[in-house]
């Protein structure tokens, strides 16, 4: 399983980008080895963080899984297969204030949170349950997040 994250940032909070790269390698390594059937190879999550003004720009949507073989061409061509992508917003004016700590466990919070969006989305051969159980006990191993906050 592969699990990654994208990122839709404002500017001025530019130096958050390689924290949430980090998040994301450390996630997407945590995952590398994780199998949960057939049916999803990844799941791709934007994490918007706009300033107010730009918010109605970014907006989240519904979650779209890709089952069969797509190739998107913009600057580069990718090809998407069994891959679900959403989009969750944090909250500009917290994650800018935030330290490093803090800002992770917003990120933590904001994933878990938005594991509902997986559930919209009809997906034959994959384990979601599992995925969510490993998903919480991950963040709560790096301390990011407590029991109560992921239900």
């Amino acid at each position: 399983m592969e699990l990654s994250l994208a990122q839709y940032i404002s500017e001025d909070i530019t130096s958050k980008s390689v924290l949430i790269t980090t998040f994301s390698n450390d996630m997407k390594f945590f995952f590398a080895g994780k199998d949960y059937g057939p049916g999803l190879k990844e799941i791709n999550i934007g994490i918007i963080c706009v300033r107010p003004e730009f918010a109605q720009f970014f907006q989240p949507g519904k979650p779209k899984y890709t089952k069969e073989k797509e190739v998107r061409k913009r600057d580069i061509t990718i090809e998407v297969e069994k891959t679900l992508e959403y989009r969750i917003v944090i909250d500009y004016d917290s994650f800018k204030k935030a330290n490093n700590e803090e800002a992770n466990k917003l990120l933590a919070k904001g994933i878990v949170s938005s594991l509902g969006k997986i559930d919209k989305v009809d997906i034959e051969e994959f384990d979601k349950t599992q995925f969510k159980i490993d998903l919480a006990q991950y963040f709560r191993t790096k301390d990011l997040l407590n029991d109560e906050e992921d239900s």
